[in-house]
């Protein structure tokens, strides 16, 4: 099914996408493709020289130029990431494994700005099917993740849905 023929997703006018990286580039240009969005906007952290080479640079900039609207932060704050979703109603997060449990900030943030939908950084394994339950390391955080959605965002009203490839 193409994201144009999706009803639901198309109920809904502005997304944000949080990560500039290989991932989130994809789903952004994808977004701005489809055409039917008012609004996407690519939440990044502020490039800097320290963290960030010319590549991350040069995919901001593509990214405006084929009008994405983008927003940059410097902390992984609720307060952050309320700014960065004001006037959105889907957020797409593609951060990183080790940028996961910055997820639980994005969730508040993404309820005090009013989100209505939220799809975390999930894109690997099921967690609850797979027969290498309990995981230990990384992958512990994306169930983390998903339990605090289940636990907080739902009874506040944010939908959520979590994607396996």
């Amino acid at each position: 099914m193409s994201l144009a023929e999706n009803s639901t997703i198309l109920s809904y006018s502005t997304v944000a996408v949080v990560s500039t990286g290989a991932y989130a580039e994809h789903f952004i240009k994808a977004l701005l493709q489809c055409k039917s969005f008012t609004k996407v906007r690519a939440v990044t952290r502020t490039p800097s020289d320290a963290d960030c080479d010319a590549e991350k640079r040069n995919r901001i900039v593509e990214l405006r130029a084929l009008g994405a609207d983008i927003h940059e932060y410097t902390e992984n704050t609720v307060t952050a990431f309320q700014r960065a979703f004001d006037g959105i109603e889907v957020v797409v997060s593609a951060v990183g494994v080790s940028a996961v449990m910055t997820q639980i900030e994005m969730i508040d943030g993404a309820i005090a700005a009013g989100v209505k939908w939220f799809l975390p950084s999930e894109f690997g394994v099921s967690h609850y099917t797979s027969k290498y339950l309990p995981f230990k390391g990384p992958l512990d955080h994306m169930v983390d993740v998903q339990q605090y959605l289940e636990q907080k965002a739902k009874p506040k009203g944010l939908a959520y849905t979590i994607v396996y490839t």
